[in-house]
């Protein structure tokens, strides 16, 4: 059978992806903010060092520092800092040189800029990584006690003068001692690449210009804060801003420039500040729109329903880049090929995968988790973009196969690996790296899910490696089941979903039962009752059923893992007795989410989490967690500081906080857990219907590329403003997007300086699989087409409801289409009689059906379903929260 030519022309297109041919993408420079800060006008200046003699400079570790009167930028000579690109026995990780200019206590407070000319050499790279660190010793001590504040991590380009500014207005300055050039010896990503590094150092300056914003709620000076990417085309559509000088705004077809939209700005006033809002919903015509109001104008941005689809082929350039033992072209070669795992004398080589971060870490847990979402956006997408899906589905093929290779078989596996360093590929020097394999129950299941997952989607187009996944995730499920020695949501929410699949390749009743009982473990675990608190949340989960700790995670979320299992159940056993209290569980924390939601209006951020004063912390099994409450051993002189970020959070009451951002010390970075709160958001809002909860998921996304209070895209050469991240050892990935927002000590404000330092500038696989995760709810065939779905035609039939008194609530229903025979009322929290009705229409007839339901108790929410012919599409919601 001949193929078609464009089944030839994406085969084609496909192998030029996967086998790296086609080039990397390439950031719009005009859009980073790089470029904006090379472009502001200087209000004051002062060189304080011409770089033309070494008096007050000192170097360190493997440096050498001397001076060069044939390289310089300005004058007669520059400072040169050399040092080898590799530790000496090739050994040890992050081995340091370091280049100082002592200042003895100078007060810098009259500048807000330090700027600085730096010209790279080494063979055979683009650009060279090091950072700026300041040291102050007046009434603020910087660096501070994680080493973060003060640092800055920059980069050179070779062969040319780099001109590197470094932004610090709310940088304690006011007695420097040092300002330093740390260069970090982490190996050659490329064989060809020179063995030593030189650094020409000139012209250190410091300056006064408007610097940007950086904390607060508030929108900053000038900017508005909207979507960069766009908006879909029947979401909601809205920006923000603070001071503009404008009761109006308009919106700006951007080719023809010609008014398309004009309305007032609402004044809003939230716990957060008053806002100028605008809302520009009605607008639901395909296109490229500015906003524009009081003088300013935005950058163009886009009306559409694949607004987000760019960002998903942005998404894959970062995969790319990041894939391990495999030549990317100007990021590393064939590398870590010297990397093992071992178990019982046995080892396996691990390269392959993705580079989990810029410190080349590899976690089981981000593998399992980017390759299911790549399948299951891939799935999505098949209809509606073949090339994108197929494209997505080669890349999960990458992770699988780094799953099944780095498995010894009964539940023995590679699960974590700190790489941190480019190594030789050759097996027996120095630099070698060996890890232990390690069997535990979490990491089993989660890989059993996304093989399981693999199995289903490859059946048809590649039995071999589908039979393969399955055999793998049948033991890896096993092995799993056999090392549990507690049961909670962490641990349930993926072996539930790990069941779920088995039981749809299998149909061994096995995988139910077992996914029914570690169900019931979830739905126990959710707070359902009102708390006598001020304000009284309902559909939080806590870790397990005794409830004693709220279910949350910093700095690596995995919030949506209950509620894609609940989902999983309620739409494989919608006849099982257990089916409402599924359903429930997921109503009731999606409305926790939008509840919680509206309290950090206008954003609508969703916030991280609920907190108390005097909780005991058990740390999470899922992935790298940092501890973040007081009470834990390990961490509990950080109590005050605990308690005073707790503080620092609304208050709900009975010493209950919530707190927009999370409590943490040092990882900060709120993306990745953002995210998976809005995935498991969409998650339910899709399978409810919910157009409301649809449009807060899409905010949150919104959030990450410019409708925040900076203004600034926080996804690498998306949108508009997006700055430098912590790029080590990667270098700059399109598609890359940083761990997010933090906050300035223990305050819950939005935190969000110039300086690119880990984590929270610092580009991570995590953050980017759960863009791909959340994706995939706005791609059923086409992205925008959920809210087509979500709107919906009618049921054929109308439902109300009536409250009779605390305990009693009339739901009447009344029948219009005589296709409808029978109609079923489920319930939470109510007692009624005859749950089921039968129903019979004349032509052009209807009829009313009534149900009087007791309400089982006062101290909790309730909620009706009626489904009509069994039919679960036909389902509809009413319900009753505080």
């Amino acid at each position: 059978m001949k193929k078609s030519t464009s089944t030839i022309l994406i085969t084609l297109l496909i192998f030029q992806y996967v086998t790296g041919q086609n080039a990397l993408m390439q950031a719009d420079m005009e859009n980073a903010l790089e470029t904006v800060w090379q472009k502001k006008e200087m209000i004051d200046a002062e060189i304080i060092d011409h770089c033309e003699s070494l008096d007050q400079w000192q170097g360190g570790g493997e440096a050498s520092v001397s001076l060069s009167m044939e390289q310089y930028k300005e004058g007669n000579g520059s400072v040169i800092f050399s040092t080898p690109a590799i530790s000496a026995d090739g050994s040890a990780p992050y081995p340091t040189s370091y280049l100082v200019r002592s200042f003895d206590g100078a007060n810098w407070e009259r500048f807000n800029r330090i700027s600085v000319w730096i010209y790279a050499e080494q063979e055979n790279v683009p650009f060279v990584y090091l950072s700026m660190d300041l040291t102050n010793e007046g009434e603020e001590r910087v660096p501070d006690r994680f080493r973060k504040k003060g640092r800055n991590f920059i980069k050179v380009e070779t062969n040319r003068w780099n001109r590197i500014l470094w932004e610090i207005p709310a940088l304690p300055r006011d007695r420097v001692s040092s300002l330093a050039f740390v260069y970090t010896i982490n190996g050659k990503a490329f064989s060809g690449v020179g063995d030593s590094v030189h650094l020409y150092l000139d012209q250190i300056e410091l300056q006064k210009v408007e610097a940007d914003y950086e904390e607060g709620w508030q929108v900053a000076p000038g900017k508005i804060a909207f979507s960069h990417t766009g908006y879909s085309v029947s979401g909601d559509k809205s920006a923000l801003a603070n001071g503009l000088d404008a009761d109006d705004f308009s919106i700006i077809d951007h080719h023809s420039g010609e008014e398309v939209l004009s309305k007032k700005t609402e004044i809003i006033s939230t716990r957060f500040g008053a806002f100028q809002y605008m809302d520009f919903s009605e607008l639901q015509k395909a296109g490229e729109y500015r906003i524009r109001a009081g003088g300013i104008t935005t950058p163009p941005f886009k009306i559409s329903n694949k607004v987000w689809i760019e960002t998903i082929r942005k998404n894959l350039n970062f995969w790319h880049a990041e894939r391990c033992g495999e030549e990317v072209p100007g990021i590393h070669g064939n590398c870590h090929r010297d990397v093992c795992v071992e178990h019982d004398g046995k080892k396996i080589v691990v390269n392959g995968g993705w580079h989990d971060a810029g410190d080349l870490t590899q976690m089981i847990y981000n593998t399992a988790d980017a390759a299911y979402a790549m399948i299951d956006l891939a799935d999505a997408l098949k209809s509606a973009d073949t090339l994108l899906s197929q494209q997505l589905a080669e890349e999960a093929r990458w992770g699988v196969d780094w799953i099944l290779k780095t498995r010894f078989g009964k539940g023995w596996r590679h699960n974590f690996g700190g790489i941190s360093k480019w190594t030789d590929g050759i097996i027996g020097t120095g630099d070698d790296l060996v890890f232990e394999a390690k069997n535990q129950p979490l990491e089993n299941f989660l890989c059993a899910s996304v093989l399981a997952r693999a199995a289903l989607y490859f059946n048809d187009s590649d039995p071999a490696l589908s039979t393969s996944c399955l055999l793998s995730a049948k033991e890896d499920w096993y092995f799993a089941k056999e090392g549990i020695s507690k049961l909670n949501v962490e641990l349930c929410g993926t072996a539930v979903l790990a069941s779920t699949h088995l039981f749809e390749l299998t149909g061994d009743t096995l995988y139910k039962n077992s996914a029914v009982e570690w169900a019931a473990v979830l739905v126990n675990s959710q707070q359902k009752a009102y708390p006598a608190w001020e304000i009284p949340l309902t559909g939080f989960f806590y870790k397990s059923p005794d409830k004693r700790q709220v279910l949350r995670y910093n700095p690596i979320g995995n919030d949506q893992a209950p509620i894609l299992a609940l989902d999983q159940m309620v739409r494989l056993f919608p006849g099982h007795e257990q089916w409402m209290g599924w359903y429930t569980s997921i109503i009731l924390y999606a409305e926790y989410i939008k509840r919680s939601a509206e309290l950090s209006n206008p954003f609508q951020m969703i916030p991280q989490s609920i907190y108390h004063l005097d909780e005991i912390h058990t740390p999470s099994i899922y992935g790298f967690q940092q501890s973040t409450l007081a009470k834990y051993a390990k961490y509990e002189e950080k109590e005050p500081q605990y308690r005073q970020q707790v503080q620092n959070g609304l208050p709900l009451g009975g010493g209950n906080f919530l707190r927009t951002f999370p409590v943490w010390y040092s990882h900060r970075g709120s993306a990745g857990i953002q995210l998976a709160q809005a995935k498991g958001l969409a998650v339910a809002s899709q399978l409810r219907n919910d157009q409301d909860g649809i449009n807060l998921a899409e905010k949150q996304m919104q959030w990450l590329v410019g409708r925040n209070p900076f203004s600034q895209s926080t996804i690498y050469g998306e949108g508009y403003d997006f700055p430098p991240f912590y790029f080590v050892s990667s270098g700059p990935i399109v598609g890359s997007i940083a761990c997010g927002i933090q906050t300035n000590g223990n305050s819950d404000v939005p935190n969000w300086p110039a300086s690119a330092v880990y984590n929270y500038k610092e580009i991570w696989t995590h953050t980017a699989a759960r863009w791909l995760m959340l994706m995939a709810d706005f791609a059923n065939g086409g992205l925008g087409d959920l809210r087509e779905k979500a709107s919906g035609e009618s049921p054929g039939f109308e439902v109300s409801e009536r409250i009779l008194n605390d305990k009693e609530v009339e739901i009447s229903l009344l029948v219009t289409d005589k296709a409808i025979t029978k109609v079923e009322l489920r319930g939470f929290n109510l007692s009624v009689d005859h749950a089921v009705k039968h129903v019979q229409l004349r032509k052009r007839s209807s009829k009313t059906l009534k149900w009087r339901a007791e309400i089982c108790s006062v101290d909790k929410p309730w909620i009706a379903l009626i489904i009509a012919n069994d039919d679960m599409a036909t389902k509809t919601e009413i319900w009753h929260n505080k």
